[in-house]
This record gives C-alpha cells, structure tokens and sequence, in this order.
C-alpha cells in the first residue's frame, strides 16, 4: 500500500511508515528505508 504523508518531523513519520520517499520541487530526489536510516544514527 502506498500512502502520502508530508511532514517535517521524522519521528511522525517512523510512526506510520517503514519507506520513506523525498520530494523537491515536484522531483523524487531519493527513497529510503527508514530501518537502514535508524542504523546508520
């Protein structure tokens, strides 16, 4: 399922998702998923 959230605060979204896409001036500038992102902290 893919679902559009837009938020600034990272936690909020670690709440909801487990991939996260980042969007600039209306271009897909990279994917992630945040269980590698966590790792890397």
């Amino acid at each position: 399922m893919t679902v559009f959230l837009s938020s600034h605060n990272l936690k909020e979204v670690e709440d909801y998702c487990s991939k996260v896409a980042f969007i600039k001036n209306g271009r897909l500038i990279g994917v992630e998923d945040l269980t590698k992102v966590k790792k890397k902290k």
